[in-house]
């Protein structure tokens, strides 16, 4: 099965995927979560990386992980690397992203993603509406 055939199987499957599923954890971990374990072990974490190389490197870091996902993107569509090469930088990114919410702060970040969301919505119901699918 090509890269193109797995994009079309996952947006025809996504929708049934469970919240665990969507975050991709294993069921300890996903426990851990609901208690709010994980949450507060992660942001730990992303403190921790901040204090030891601080604000600049990390944005730097950041900013290198989003072009090296570009790339492996790129490669993974047209069968120049494997999924887990892919879920690696998607990995990466996530972090970095995490941690630059956690710099300029969650709410900002949340309200943002909201209004995306909304647009996006948007663009969604135009598009259905132009090819009569509902």
């Amino acid at each position: 099965m090509t890269n193109e055939e797995k994009v079309k199987e996952w947006s025809t499957g996504c929708s049934k995927l469970s919240l665990r599923e969507y975050l991709g954890m294993d069921i300890l971990t996903y426990e851990k979560y609901q208690r709010g374990e994980y949450v507060a072990e992660v942001v730990s974490i992303y403190e921790e990386a901040l204090q030891a190389w601080g604000v600049k490197s990390q944005i730097h870091k950041a900013s290198e992980e989003l072009f090296e996902l570009g790339i492996a993107m790129h490669h993974w569509y047209n069968d120049k690397v494997t999924g887990e090469q892919l879920a690696d930088e998607i990995a990466d990114v996530e972090i970095v992203c995490a941690q630059l919410r956690f710099l300029i702060g969650n709410d900002l970040t949340n309200n943002a993603k909201i209004k995306k969301l909304q647009r996006l919505r948007g663009r969604i119901e135009i598009a259905k509406k132009k090819t009569g699918s509902n």
